[in-house]
């Protein structure tokens, strides 16, 4: 086995200090993404190739769309091995203070010391139960020899990765108890300057905001190298750039497409590549209920309209009117109810809109841990296009008492700057547990096993990357 596949997966060489496998288990994980993925026998070459059994056939089609770059985030993190369930060390936030270091010939020194954070990341439990039919498991392979169990165990890490790069991305401790926070929520908690606003506005009319992100974090020691953004992005950065490709010296074309961005800091940020567009990167849309028999129940709401209590923005005298919500529940897994009756409300200008969430009847005991609040486009009134806005942790027992205060917009999307060319780690992947296989006890005619990753993601320093919020975009042109 090379081990310069698994260096470029992040995961270090075999029984290396840095890797999170030990030799066998980096062999399977490695052996379950690298295997070849063409659907026609012909294109296999020597490496072999998936195999297709009639019975696993959606399964397969399933994993044949999938590849390494589904994972890119899990990719480019640094993966460090950790020794707790509750990871902690010390976070250094500041030096001391530097514009009063002049002094007089004998003056007496100023007094400057280092600012520091104790920091503490709780491991999440990933799994994943896969079984395949000992019928199956008979079958002859069309080409090879793997069986349904090992196609099974290959669709397993699939599910292991993409999971844990969508909660890298959509991670929400607070709301989903058994999730891990994600950057961009560690980012809201940690360093909330850093969260840009874009206001609903595309980015191929806010490339201020753009700059001002990587200003913020320039200022604080950061150099932003990567830009993570969801798909329906990518047509936006095309019209922004387009008019920047050069000629190469020598060539009659220009280049198809930029890999970087070249910002006035100096740092090239890719926004492709090794970073860019991530599948698993999703926008704030209509959520979809979730067909588990444990998903929680459906949560009743009221609303109304109020002078501005706080800080946030509120509505103004363009943005005021009349909007059309609904709210939905989620536990602690992050499994999703059937939508709340949905209801309306006019606001005026200088107001906010107050959402009173009563949560609904428990399922198997567990009642939801936190709810998705979501609003349709202003003025209209009646159907089923009302999107994701925020979500909010529940009160327990008592009513849930949340403000929309126009600052988080439905339907809209995300940037996540993150800085990895440094000298020290700005992110990392802390790892609890290797990826393991463990074998079930047998109760019918099937090979049963888990599929397990225990870790969690580590802002290191939080100050040194950032996050834009309500990026616009093709499906929300209209709204705001």
């Amino acid at each position: 086995m090379d081990n310069a596949i698994l260096n470029d997966f992040g995961f270090g060489a075999f029984g290396s200090a840095s890797s999170g496998f030990n030799t066998g288990q980096a062999e399977a994980l490695v052996k379950a993404l690298e295997v070849g993925d063409s659907a026609n026998p012909g294109d296999m070459g020597t490496g072999g190739n998936t195999l297709q059994f009639e019975s696993l056939e959606a399964q397969l089609v399933s994993a044949l769309n999938e590849n390494v770059q589904d994972f890119k985030l899990m990719k480019l993190q640094p993966k460090k091995n950790v020794g707790s369930t509750v990871h902690q060390y010390t976070q250094e936030t500041d030096s001391g203070e530097y514009d009063a270091i002049a002094t007089s010939e004998l003056g007496d020194p100023i007094e400057s010391s280092s600012d520091f954070a104790r920091i503490t990341r709780n491991i999440k439990y990933f799994q994943t139960k896969r079984e395949a039919s000992l019928q199956a498991n008979l079958l002859n392979p069309i080409v090879g020899s793997a069986k349904a169990e090992a196609v099974e165990e290959r669709l397993g890490t699939h599910v292991l990765l993409k999971g844990t790069e969508y909660l890298c991305f959509h991670g929400n401790e607070s709301v989903s108890t058994n999730q891990p926070n994600g950057y961009p929520q560690m980012i809201r908690n940690e360093a909330p300057d850093n969260v840009l606003d874009m206001s609903g506005t595309r980015i191929t009319d806010s490339e201020s905001t753009f700059e001002e992100a990587i200003r913020t974090v320039y200022e604080q020691g950061g150099e932003i190298s990567d830009a993570f953004f969801p798909p329906i992005l990518a047509q936006d950065w095309q019209d922004l750039l387009k008019d920047r490709y050069r000629y190469n010296e020598g060539s009659k074309t220009a280049g198809s497409k930029l890999t970087t961005y070249q910002s006035m800091y100096g740092n090239d940020i890719f926004i492709s590549g090794r970073a860019g567009i991530d599948k698993m990167y999703k926008v704030k849309t209509v959520p979809t209920a979730s067909t588990n028999a444990n998903a929680p129940s459906a949560p009743t709401f009221a609303l109304v309209a109020q002078s501005l209590s706080g800080d946030g923005t509120g509505f103004d005298a363009d943005t005021a009117g009349t909007y059309r919500y609904t709210v939905y529940a989620v536990d602690a897994e992050g499994r999703v109810s059937a939508a709340a009756t949905a209801a309306n409300v006019a606001v005026a200008s200088g107001e906010e809109a107050q959402v009173t969430i009563t949560r609904g009847d428990a399922v198997n005991g567990a009642y939801a841990t936190g709810y998705i609040v979501c609003r349709g486009k202003k003025d209209v009134t009646t159907g089923d296009d009302i999107r994701e806005m925020y979500r909010v942790a529940a009160s327990g027992s008592a009513d849930t008492v949340t403000l929309d205060t126009n600052d988080e917009l439905p339907g809209t999307a995300e940037i996540l700057l993150l800085s990895s060319n440094q000298v020290q780690d700005t992110y990392q992947w802390d790892s609890f547990c290797d990826l393991k296989r463990f074998n079930l006890g047998a109760t019918r005619a099937s090979i049963p096993f888990l599929l397990v990753w225990y870790g969690t993601p580590d802002l290191k320093i939080a100050k040194r990357n950032a996050l834009i919020k309500n990026v616009g975009h093709s499906g929300v042109s209209d709204w705001f």
